[in-house]
């Protein structure tokens, strides 16, 4: 296969009103096309509606960023850029375009790669049309296919393309797919700057938290979560913020000598917790929220099962990428499960009481064994399986299979 164009794009607008999301917080389209663009050298446009007005296109680096308004479609512009308009409006109106775009790719032996994120919105984008080229496809959170009538149409759209890869973010997505009849689904989450996030080793540490303040003679928990909302009556977080106050005063009765550092909680629930001994941050930026997991211990995430489709987390792979080790459900999504002893231990989700005792009776092992965990060897898993250069080999791999 000739060096193709990768399509890499995202269904929905973000926020542009203070400079367009690439340049401040870049969306997933725009990184995964990045990555492409840096380590396979090929050419990748990252594309994805704006509330803006005006069209923007830019280059960051090496990377063609176009941005569309919905209400934009007969306005002055090359064709390729044109007819990427339609590749995010409705079929009726915009069909001729979408042939551009492949005449245009094509005409000099070129193959467009379509990269879609968030595919069960494939009504925004009519590709079906273009049924001889390669689609890999991503969700990013939603669950997988339901058995009605708007999900059925969407499943025989894409069992009628011939090139098609689907990268499911948690081993339930996976299975889900299989059990559709499609063959080429791969555990593929989006990738993490690993070679930006330093290992932190024991003696560094300790130095950060002399310079946060932080003591240096206790075991400190960190957790990202979510401020929880009221669900039929009580507080509820997919993130399980709300099972902070059970976990506290778990520690209080188990493990006097630890600290849990809780992360993007704000208002009354965030002040009681203070009150139980956690030290709680509101919003902070990355490097501040860096600074503080440096310094801990271990890394923990009380998820809950609606969670379960989301894959590892983010923030779970930073951890590891540090060497921290990890307590959380989400690490049964490892691609690998042999290397998960190297990383921590995954508790089930939890749903019920009796989940919430495992999760407790876990926190306990992974304590009064922090010592065992070798934070070059969990910085090595991260890296194997989540760095971006690893994400672009895989996409290489899944369009020499596909293609």
């Amino acid at each position: 296969m000739n060096v193709p164009i990768v399509l890499s794009i995202l269904y929905h607008s973000l926020d542009d009103s203070r400079g367009i999301a690439e340049e401040r917080t870049p969306p997933w389209n725009y990184r995964a096309a990045w990555a492409i663009t840096k380590y396979l050298k090929i050419p990748t446009i990252a594309i994805r509606p704006t509330e803006l007005e005006q069209p923007v296109v830019k280059i960051l680096n090496n990377v063609v960023v176009v941005l569309l308004p919905y209400h934009h479609l007969n306005i002055p512009l090359p064709k390729m850029v044109k007819s990427t308009i339609a590749a995010l409006q409705p079929l009726e109106r915009n069909i001729k375009y979408i042939y551009d775009l492949v005449k245009n790719i094509k005409k000099d032996r070129q193959q467009v790669v379509y990269y879609i994120h968030e595919y069960k919105n494939i009504y925004n984008i009519p590709f079906y049309l273009d049924r001889d080229s390669p689609f890999i496809l991503q969700q990013h959170s939603r669950k997988p296919f339901e058995p009605k009538v708007a999900d059925i149409i969407k499943i025989r759209l894409l069992r009628g393309l011939e090139k098609t890869a689907f990268y499911a973010l948690s081993i339930y997505e996976k299975e889900s797919l299989q059990s559709l009849g499609f063959q080429h689904v791969y555990l593929r989450p989006m990738g993490v700057a690993v070679d930006q996030i330093p290992l932190v080793e024991k003696h560094r540490k300790y130095e950060i938290r002399e310079k946060l303040g932080l003591p240096t003679d206790r075991i400190i928990i960190t957790t990202y979560v979510s401020t929880p909302i009221y669900k039929h009556g009580e507080l509820f977080d997919v993130k399980g913020s709300h099972l902070l106050p059970h976990i506290l005063r778990y520690l209080s009765t188990t493990h006097k000598n630890t600290l849990l550092v809780v992360f993007n909680l704000r208002g009354d629930f965030a002040n009681y917790l203070r009150k139980m001994g956690a030290t709680v941050y509101p919003y902070v930026s990355q490097a501040e929220f860096f600074q503080h997991l440096a310094a801990s211990d271990l890394y923990i995430l009380p998820a809950t099962d609606l969670l379960k489709y989301s894959g590892i987390n983010i923030a779970v792979v930073e951890a590891m990428a540090m060497g921290k080790p990890v307590l959380s459900p989400t690490l049964i999504h490892l691609p690998d499960l042999r290397l998960l002893p190297t990383v921590g231990i995954a508790p089930p989700y939890i749903n019920n009481i009796n989940k919430l005792n495992i999760f407790l009776k876990k926190l306990t092992e992974i304590i009064e064994n922090i010592n065992k965990y070798k934070p070059a060897e969990i910085r090595e898993v991260a890296q194997k399986f989540y760095s971006w250069e690893t994400f672009a080999n895989d996409f290489k791999d899944t369009l020499h299979k596909i293609a």
